[in-house]
């Protein structure tokens, strides 16, 4: 071969079927790379949309506006350590659990209702107690596991509100079918004393020491 036909041909001739070759593989890392980087923002995204469905929850709770503030420096904190990588997205959604597959949330709207809505209520004192009686027991039942949030939920007659506000006040007639679907779901008397409540841990430090726990358990 002549000294013109290697300048024309070029020291950089490859084969095609080299080519092709080398082609593929660079096809197959280009893919493999994609899925990988696919499936961590896919993970971290599943950490990021638990947060917002957590957040959706309180928002729509109708809970006062104190006990959401408590609830949502919780979930800051989550926020915090999952940006920070201190938190996988699987412990992310276990912290976020700790809030919505609990009954912490209508447990809170049913402390509510004993703590505002019953005392403001105009009810006579007779069956104001028998409201809050069967309430007691309906709260017992969630401590017993003998009923459900689900349960609860429907006796309160809960629904979301509008994001961002606090649930109206309940009137007496309210109370009253609240108090009737009560006993539905959960017959038996309690044998406490609505006063027996008062001291019992609160939900939302349920859902703090939840959120401890999962931070201590970091590494």
């Amino acid at each position: 071969m002549n000294q013109h036909d290697q300048a024309t041909e070029g020291p950089a001739s490859i084969n095609p079927r080299s080519a092709g070759c080398i082609l593929t593989a660079v096809a197959v890392v280009a893919a493999v790379v994609a899925a990988w980087l696919g499936m961590r923002l896919l993970k971290a995204s599943s950490g990021d949309m638990a947060l917002a469905a957590a957040r959706n929850g309180v928002a729509t709770s109708g809970l006062q506006t104190e006990t959401c503030t408590l609830l949502e420096a919780q979930l800051a904190r989550v926020e915090a350590a999952h940006r920070d990588e201190q938190l996988s997205p699987a412990e992310v959604i276990s912290a976020v659990n700790g809030l919505l597959q609990t009954p912490a949330l209508p447990a809170l709207r049913l402390r509510q209702i004993l703590r505002v809505d019953l005392p403001a209520s105009t009810l006579p004192e007779a069956q104001r107690a028998e409201v809050g009686e069967a309430l007691a027991n309906l709260w017992s039942g969630l401590l017993l596991e003998d009923v459900t949030a689900g349960q609860v939920s429907g006796a309160l007659g809960l629904s979301p509100v509008p994001e961002g506000q606090v649930a109206p006040p309940l009137g007496d007639e309210e109370l009253l079918g609240i108090r009737a679907r009560a006993l539905e779901v959960r017959p038996e008397p309690w044998v406490g004393s609505l006063e027996g409540f008062r001291p019992l841990p609160d939900p939302v430090e349920d859902f703090r020491a939840h959120v401890d726990a999962i931070l201590a358990s970091d590494g």
